[in-house]
């Protein structure tokens, strides 16, 4: 993990490419272990570490253009996470300032926020999902298919994405 600067950076350069609308940013969830011998281990997605830098499952982050705001979604593990997979190293508030986003929220109120948006049909840009379950995140959050949610993928973003990188 980098110094919060170079992730404060990497926002602002990634905001510079838009003129309005939302960024969001979905993280990896887990994948399932389907055999005795996979021993996959938790990757986060390459797009996400880039920007923020975190390897926590089940987060996403939303930049919002016009309103400044920079908000981090996800949950703390509960008891039960703590038992199956160890405590984490730090609790979502405590990331707030290491990876410089402006606000916390619970993974539940990402909706909200785009609800609100599509309400007032504002564009919200997001990269391609590679896994079904992010595909079904977006679908939800959009209501839409899995072929609308393809067909809503932001070039835009894909491009800006590969001019910072």
């Amino acid at each position: 993990m980098f110094e919060s600067t170079q992730y404060s950076e990497r926002h602002h350069r990634l905001r510079q490419q838009f003129s309005s609308g939302l960024l969001l940013i979905l993280g990896n969830s887990h994948a399932s272990i389907n055999y005795p011998h996979n021993h996959y281990w938790f990757r986060q997605d390459s797009s996400f570490t880039y920007f923020f830098g975190l390897n926590e499952a089940d987060i996403a982050d939303v930049i919002d253009i016009d309103g400044g705001d920079d908000i981090l979604f996800g949950d703390d593990p509960d008891i039960q996470e703590v038992v199956w997979a160890g405590q984490q190293s730090l609790l979502l508030v405590e990331r707030e300032k290491t990876v410089n986003v402006s606000t916390v929220k619970p993974i539940s109120a990402m909706s909200k926020i785009v609800v609100a948006a599509r309400s007032k049909q504002r564009m919200i840009h997001y990269l391609p999902a590679y896994r079904g379950e992010s595909i079904l995140v977006l679908s939800r959050l959009f209501e839409a298919t899995p072929e609308q949610v393809e067909a809503g993928i932001s070039p835009d973003l894909i491009a800006a994405k590969y001019q910072l990188a």
